[in-house]
């Protein structure tokens, strides 16, 4: 079960498969708000930073997880 208190979801990133059930980001968040998630979809990494930067408090976590590219949010984070 996920514990966490909000979820954002971006694009998802195929690296060599294919998306053979069609699934989308939009799709992900739709069940977690359905189990009670407060979940968001943001389509890339600027609008995410942006979205973090004004929402995120003091002493909250802040955690990307993901392949591809998402590891750059932290280092856009602290610019």
């Amino acid at each position: 079960m996920l514990n966490f208190d909000n979820v954002i979801v971006l694009d998802i990133y195929a690296a060599r498969e294919k998306n053979t059930y069609g699934v989308t980001s939009k799709d992900l968040v739709n069940q977690l708000i359905s189990i009670g998630k407060d979940a968001k979809y943001i389509p890339n990494f600027r609008e995410c930073v942006s979205y973090i930067k004004n929402n995120v408090e003091e002493n909250d976590i802040v955690m990307t997880l993901g392949a591809g590219t998402v590891t750059e949010i932290g280092s856009m984070l602290i610019q």
